[in-house]
């Protein structure tokens, strides 16, 4: 509890200050008779928000309050009411009706704020590009210097921006050495006095140099102060309205632009909310749900847009400057919330007497810590290390647009500028290239272990069977430059396999252009293999329904490349190259035993078993001693590999009839590497060790030979695998 109500004491001394600038901020187009009702709008958003968010959010120590973002959103739809409100100004309650509807508008924000959490949607709100939430916070941090200026310069509050050019004649330097004081207090503050409060520090200093000086002063403009606070201005933001003259239908044509309004405060609200949550969730070690954490914020914001027409969000600095104080329950925030009104209820009279330059300059040192440098840092950085690419000017530019955007025109269509310049950079790289690399299989090959004969004959035809290897989504930006791709490069190739192990989705676009590329290849006679698609996958399913499978043919799709390698292959084999039918081999023929006489074969067939295996029998298990060799002679066995801590095997290859396996355990006098399972009913001829030693011990000569031609064929089989390498990693 002494470190949630240390924690509590700390972030209500940067709330408060920051909570009564905001305010006075948001609603300053109303002008100077409203900035002490301004005042307790915004003091009282950071009541409701920080006791609601507390109570219903899942991070237990974030601090939620007011922010720049949200304030000048606000200031947006007070001068758009004020627009579409002009015949109104004459009226008593104009100010009621703009206060009214801007509690609409936040009461709107806030429920869809908190069923996105319900909804359990609230993720999605992550996937705004950074570089417009960057671009979008920097835009806010100037818009909000900007308003601030005339206060700091001494100029009435009611005039814009623009008018400053004209009218920097005006500025009261006293004015400006009080803000200015102010300001550079933050700052030394931030710089010496961390564990203070810079934003508190600021505004005692400020306010003591303004009275320190306050004799001196003779203008009347750099006495403004806050004016008079009265705990009665805390009302309902709907109940000041005169609906017996309101003007429904003006009311009613505000109401579309006010619902975008609502959007965007929910979106923005909810943008810092969840990133503040992530932070302090990450640093505290607490886990967070966002969805929950939307769900409070949404809570809060409704209240406070009941009684104060303000919204808030979850706020780093007030929540870091909990959490480092000690916070670590809930109940900080629920004390920080209660201190806050304890302050203002007690204290009110004196707040008052604020003068309107401290606050100003201490928002001003505020809003320029908020400054996002993020995509500059990136960009820098890559200037140094002389590896500018177009992805990290392409961030700096955007950044810098929306900021500009959000500064100077309109932040909704900051925004909305900034996320169609994403989206079209994203459709564009999605569009630019889907093909990871390509190649023909002179080379690469199945893990089918073949004889010595058919891996010549495939060397040698290899280039009769084409390899793409696609990433990404296929889809209508990509789909025909894979069309063209395989136009142009399948040239003398027979078989063209579609790798598509890493392509994460298929539109209606993408699966008629695989179908037209089928039909396309059909008619000059070639084939075109898919792998990686099979049923009951997503992809499989999306092609189905699409009618895609049943046109191409089932047999032309493929679990993984290697079986599709291995049926091309197979079919150029058979194309009249070589037999390659489940027949017995002669031991003569097998390529361990090339250059022996008959004399010799005779010698080795007295020392050789037969054994029959049928279909899924292991023959050697991984880490046996044994150290025997084995000649197959009939059927096909699959070389198989289970991976630590894993149930999955995965298979090593697959030797077929002539092949030989077990050599290595022979000659390095090590526990089996892999197992070895039959597929089908398998035929072979065992050399025991025990007849190898004989055989080296009585026959020399033969023995030596045989052990000549086991290093010829895994040399072989090595430098194949050398040369596979080298052809996958150029492509």
């Amino acid at each position: 509890m002494k470190g949630d109500v240390l924690g509590a004491v700390s972030a209500a001394t940067i709330s408060l200050p920051m909570a009564i600038g905001y305010g006075i901020t948001a609603f300053s187009a109303l002008g100077n008779d409203f900035i002490p009702q301004a005042v307790v709008i915004g003091i009282n958003a950071a009541i409701l928000s920080c006791l609601f968010t507390a109570v219903f959010s899942s991070t237990p120590t974030v601090i939620s309050g007011p922010s720049a973002a949200l304030t000048i959103v606000i200031i947006s739809v007070v001068s758009e009411l004020q627009a579409a409100f002009a015949p109104f100004m004459q009226l008593q309650n104009y100010d009621a009706m703009i206060l009214g509807l801007v509690a609409l508008c936040v009461m709107v924000g806030a429920s869809l704020q908190a069923l996105l959490g319900i909804f359990r949607i609230g993720s999605l709100v992550k996937y705004v590009p950074y570089p417009v939430v960057s671009g979008f916070i920097n835009g806010i941090v100037f818009s909000l210097i900007l308003h601030q200026l005339p206060i700091l310069l001494g100029i009435d509050i009611s005039y814009k921006f623009f008018d400053l050019i004209r009218l920097l004649h005006l500025t009261d330097p006293a004015t400006l050495l009080v803000g200015s004081f102010s300001f550079v207090c933050v700052i030394i503050a931030r710089r010496y006095f961390p564990n203070f409060s810079p934003p508190l520090f600021g505004l005692l200093a400020g306010v003591a140099a303004h009275y320190i000086i306050h004799p001196a002063l003779t203008s009347t403009v750099s006495g403004r102060v806050i004016g008079d606070i009265r705990i009665d201005l805390l009302k309902p933001a709907l109940v000041g309205i005169s609906w017996d003259t309101f003007d429904y239908k003006l009311a009613g044509s505000v109401l579309p632009e006010m619902l975008f309004f609502a959007i965007i405060l929910c979106l923005i609200s909810s943008i810092e909310t969840l990133m503040s949550s992530a932070a302090i969730g990450y640093h505290s070690g607490d886990r967070c749900d966002s969805n929950k954490d939307l769900v409070g914020q949404g809570i809060g914001n409704l209240a406070a847009g009941i009684v104060c027409a303000l919204p808030s969000a979850g706020s780093l600095v007030r929540s870091f400057a909990n959490l480092n104080s000690g916070a670590r329950t809930r109940w900080s925030g629920v004390i920080c919330g209660l201190l806050i009104l304890l302050i203002f209820i007690t204290a009110h009279p004196y707040l008052s007497k604020i003068p309107l330059a401290v606050l100003s300059g201490v928002i001003v040192a505020v809003g320029i810590s908020l400054f996002d440098r993020s995509e500059f840092a990136h960009f820098f950085v890559s200037i140094r290390s002389k590896m500018v690419t177009r992805e990290v000017t392409l961030n700096l530019l955007i950044s810098l647009t929306v900021t500009v955007l959000t500064a100077a025109v309109d932040l909704i269509l900051a925004i909305v500028v900034g996320i169609l310049i994403t989206t079209a950079n994203f459709v564009v790289k999605m569009g630019k290239s889907v093909i990871r690399r390509r190649y023909c299989c002179r080379q690469v090959r199945s893990k089918r272990v073949r004889t010595i004969e058919q891996t010549r004959l495939l060397q040698e035809h290899g280039s009769k069977i084409f390899v793409i290897e696609l990433q990404g989504p296929l889809f209508f930006g990509s789909a025909e430059e894979v069309a063209k791709e395989i136009e142009t490069s399948i040239q003398d190739a027979e078989y063209c396999i579609g790798n598509m192990k890493r392509i994460s989705e298929i539109d209606a676009t993408g699966a008629r252009y695989l179908l037209q590329i089928y039909e396309s290849l059909k008619k000059q006679g070639k084939t075109l293999l898919i792998s990686h698609i099979w049923e009951e996958t997503r992809l499989w399913n999306s092609l189905s329904y699409a009618g895609i499978i049943d046109e191409i043919g089932r047999n032309h799709f493929f679990q993984d490349l290697d079986s599709a390698l291995e049926y091309a292959e197979d079919q150029i084999l058979c194309g009249g190259l070589c037999e390659i039918s489940d027949r017995e081999f002669a031991l003569a023929e097998m390529d361990i035993f090339a250059g022996f006489s008959e004399e010799e074969m005779e010698i080795m067939a007295g020392r050789l078993s037969s054994e029959i295996y049928k279909d899924s029998d292991v023959i050697i298990r991984k880490n046996d001693l044994d150290r025997d060799l084995f000649l197959l002679i009939r059927g096909m066995v699959n070389v198989t590999l289970k991976l630590n801590n894993h149930q999955r095997e995965i298979r090593l290859n697959t030797l077929s009839s002539g092949n030989t396996f077990g050599e290595i355990a022979l000659l390095d006098n090590e526990p089996r590497s892999a197992n070895v399972v039959a597929v089908g009913e398998v035929t072979l001829f065992r050399l025991t060790y025990g007849n190898f030693l004989d055989l080296q011990e009585k026959e020399p000569n033969v023995a030596n030979k045989l052990i000549l031609n086991m290093a010829l064929n895994l040399s072989t089989r090595l430098r194949l695998s050398t040369e596979e390498i080298n052809v996958l990693a150029e492509n």
